[in-house]
């Protein structure tokens, strides 16, 4: 009987980006409001996968990760990890890019087969600054 064969995971030839995982903790200020600020956590390589807006709306993201994450502007795959805990709608992807830093809120996590290769960050695209 044939065996199902494992995924092999990400490989290091596909993770080309470099990202950084970012948490917020919130500081008090003098007035006693309350501020961003964004710590890195975790940094590594990455494979990113874009989902344009379509004129559909984007059916492409609907079909690859259900319902739930219609809005997502791309993926990052990253090799599994445990030394950090990544918390969707807490923390962010800090993604550094031919002059311009782009920020995407991690909406949702998926461990592949739960295999414990490596995880999908869907994510949403909030801002783009360029570098000066």
């Amino acid at each position: 009987m044939p065996v199902a064969k494992a995924s092999i995971g990400i490989t290091s030839s596909n993770a080309n980006r470099r990202i950084q995982i970012q948490k917020n903790t919130p500081v008090t200020n003098s007035d006693g409001t309350q501020s961003d600020s964004w710590q890195t956590v975790y940094t590594c390589w990455a494979q990113v996968r874009y989902y344009p807006q379509t004129r559909t709306g984007g059916a492409a993201r609907t079909f690859a990760f259900g319902e739930q994450f219609w809005d997502i502007a791309l993926t990052f795959k990253i090799r599994w990890q445990a030394s950090v805990v990544i918390t969707p709608a807490k923390m962010r992807v800090f993604y550094p890019a031919h002059g311009i830093n782009h920020v995407y809120p991690i909406i949702g996590i998926q461990n592949t087969d739960e295999a414990n290769k490596d995880m999908w960050l869907l994510c949403q695209e909030t801002q783009a600054q360029a570098v000066n």
